[in-house]
Order: C-alpha cells, then sequence, then structure tokens
C-alpha cells in the first residue's frame, strides 16, 4: 500500500520518468545534441536524459576513474577501443558518424578566407586549433598543414585549445584570427551568424570517424531506446544539417 502511495505521489508531481540516461559526449557534438535531447524528450516524455560535455580524452580518464556513465559518444574511435580492449566495457565500439573540419574565422576579423593557404595572410597573427594529441579535429587540421607544407611556416601562430569548443571561443573572442574548429559548431545557431567559414579538404587528413559505447547495461532498455532514436532518419537530418555524415558501408571499419 505504501509503495502504491509513494508512486501515486511521483506520477502527480511529474517526477516519474520510464528511464533515466547520463550521457558522455564530445565538445563538437554539444548542439547537436542539445537540439537532438529536445526532440527526443517530446517524443520520450518520461525518459531522463543528462548530457555531459567535454573533450574525448577527459571523457576517457573519467571513465577508467568510474564515473557512472551509461554512453559514450567520443570524437576519437582511439578512446572508445581503449575501453573495450582493456575491458571495462563489454560492448564493441560502434562507428556512428563522420565529422568535418572548417576553417572559421569572426565577420569582423577583416580576414578573407581564400583556401588553406589563408594561415599565411600577414593578417593572421594568431591560429586556433584543438589539441592534436587529444582532439581528432585538431589532429585532422595539423595533418593538412603537415601535408600542404605549411605547418612548419606557421608553427608559431598556432594557439591550442583544450577541446574544439574552446578552439572555437578563441576565435569568436578575437583571441585568435582564425581558426580550425568542427563544422558541426560553425552550423550552430550560437556561431551560424557570427563568421563565415570554407570546409577544408577531407583527402588532406584521415577520417574523422566519431562513434560510441554503451558503458552501463543496467539501463538497458532506455539505452535502446536512445539509440534507435538516434538512426531514424528524420533524426538523422539533423545531424546531416550540422555537417555530419553517416558511414555507410564502414560501419565496422575500425583501424
Amino acid at each position: 500500500m505504501l509503495r502504491f502511495i509513494l508512486l501515486l505521489v511521483m506520477t502527480v508531481t511529474g517526477i516519474s520518468y520510464s528511464g533515466e540516461l547520463t550521457v558522455y559526449a564530445a565538445s563538437n557534438f554539444s548542439y547537436v545534441f542539445d537540439r537532438i535531447k529536445s526532440l527526443y524528450e517530446e517524443e520520450h516524455p518520461d525518459d531522463k536524459i543528462r548530457i555531459i560535455y567535454g573533450s574525448s580524452g577527459k571523457g576517457y580518464h573519467q571513465i577508467i576513474r568510474g564515473a557512472p556513465f551509461d554512453i559514450f559518444f567520443s570524437a576519437n574511435m582511439k578512446y572508445l577501443k581503449e575501453l573495450y580492449r582493456n575491458g571495462y566495457v563489454r560492448s564493441k565500439p560502434e562507428v556512428f558518424l563522420l565529422g568535418r573540419i572548417v576553417l572559421w574565422t569572426g565577420k569582423n576579423s577583416g580576414i578573407n578566407l581564400e583556401g588553406l593557404n589563408t594561415v599565411l595572410n600577414p593578417d593572421v597573427e594568431k591560429i586556433a586549433v584543438a589539441n592534436p594529441e587529444l582532439a581528432p579535429y585538431g589532429k585532422a587540421a595539423v595533418e593538412c598543414l603537415k601535408k600542404t607544407g605549411l605547418y612548419d611556416k606557421i608553427k608559431d601562430k598556432l594557439v591550442i585549445g583544450e577541446n574544439i569548443s574552446k578552439t572555437a571561443q578563441f576565435v569568436e573572442t578575437g583571441a585568435a584570427d582564425i581558426g580550425f574548429i568542427a563544422l558541426s559548431l560553425a552550423r550552430s545557431k550560437r556561431m551560424k551568424d557570427k563568421g563565415k567559414y570554407i570546409i577544408i579538404d577531407q583527402q588532406c587528413h584521415s577520417p574523422i570517424r566519431q562513434g560510441y559505447i554503451v558503458l552501463n547495461n543496467e539501463n538497458s532498455k532506455t539505452v535502446s531506446r536512445f539509440l534507435n532514436f538516434l538512426k531514424k532518419e528524420n533524426i538523422k537530418a539533423v545531424f546531416r544539417d550540422f555537417g555530419y555524415t553517416f558511414p555507410e558501408g564502414d560501419m565496422h571499419e575500425q583501424r
């Protein structure tokens, strides 16, 4: 009887939900996941989803220290593979999306974006890039600069961000003149009217494969419900609007 009364109170007060998830997601996912979270909660109002954003490397280190995340969405498949290889999870990593990088500048910077060689513009004194040791977008940018022979010419101008969001903030605030950021951030509602960008040719860097791994099987029904929601065609369209592509036929390519 007491249990029935407690359940009734929870339902009346609106704090009952059928599932609860804590998701850790790389910073480049922040705007698209905020949008998708709203859509998910409209369709599943009884579920409670909490998303924490940060660098993929930071998420990895929190997980090996016991952070209670249910799903880890990483911008770097390396961290997912290491978690699986070292026995922190039982399910294999899944490649979910491919990211793109852009060269971005504020609309009032006075910098004309003329391809990758814009980094040689004498008016460009600071170039923001995410830490290539931790962030795949930063790694991809450095790969392009090295492949085109530009890196040694401009390496002293580089300003290193902890993650892709911090890197975008450097350019947005004027701490850097231009920066390499995720296309998903450049297309976000907050940034799309504040600057301009050019998309970097993806042939000059390794594919930016991004994916997820399930960490906690106790909430398996809610996890499955959320992951299946992400694979719906209208939700895939949201990801595409933010500049992501889906690696059809590449889903199990983990090299």
